[in-house]
């Protein structure tokens, strides 16, 4: 009972994950690859995939662990483009030893909740969403499931491709602050059961910085809110404004 209670305890922990920082696990070393180049106008942009995937087999059930994140890099910029790609890598965290811990406590647990072959997964998958040669676009998405709530991430972000510094919501759409927030309330609004008070106070107080978001080949700003930060749930909140 007391294992089965600290195993809980830890997955409850493992759903507090944010897409800041980098923790190369020590249990398992990363599987260093690429996947398919993407071409967007003129431009190929590549992708470094760190893969800590494996497989843990216990006293009890054997665990399938899918976990790996991969990281978009642009080139043909100069100094920006290198002061992009040490951002991009930056944003991107995986706790693989917090996750074999987990898992090798569910591989020899008796309980039967998980089943007979478990995956346990903390995927993070990325992509370049926009460029116009003035601001480019990068969409971040994650899944993560520790045997407890799957939760599920989606995030942006938009550079300056001359300065290589991140830009404001405002400065990239040339929307008003005032007219962002219109529009995302009016939307929330429509599902009135997913909101109260505090979501639409929490995005009242929202400046401009404060907002995650990545533009789109349409014309389109995809605002996201992480799990719990607008409302209940394992899941992220997304909003389309077109600008």
């Amino acid at each position: 009972m007391k294992k089965t209670f600290k195993i809980a305890v830890l997955a409850a922990l493992a759903l507090i994950i944010s897409f800041s920082g980098m923790n190369i696990s020590k249990a398992q070393a990363a599987q260093t690859g690429t996947a398919d180049p993407q071409k967007y106008n003129s431009h190929t942009y590549t992708y470094t995939v760190e893969d800590f995937s494996t497989t843990i087999t216990g006293k009890k059930r054997t665990v399938d662990v899918k976990c790996y994140y991969m990281v978009p890099s642009v080139s043909g910029y100069g100094k920006a483009g290198k002061k992009i790609n040490k951002q991009l890598k930056s944003l991107f965290y995986v706790d693989a030893d917090h996750l074999f811990e987990i898992a090798e406590g569910v591989a020899d647990e008796e309980s039967d909740l998980f089943g007979e072959r478990p995956e346990f997964c903390d995927k993070t998958d990325s992509w370049i969403e926009y460029n116009d040669e003035k601001y480019l676009s990068v969409s971040i998405s994650k899944e993560s499931w520790y045997g407890g709530v799957t939760n599920t991430f989606l995030t942006g972000y938009t550079f300056d491709l001359k300065t290589g510094k991140a830009v404001s919501i405002t400065k990239a759409t040339g929307l008003s602050l005032k007219k962002i927030k219109k529009e995302i309330s009016e939307a929330m609004k429509a599902k009135e059961d997913e909101y109260d008070d505090t979501s639409y106070e929490y995005l009242d107080g929202m400046k401009a910085a404060d907002f995650r978001y990545y533009l789109t080949k349409d014309d389109t700003c995809v605002v996201t809110f992480d799990p719990y930060e607008l409302s209940f749930g394992g899941w992220y909140r997304s909003f389309e404004i077109k600008f």
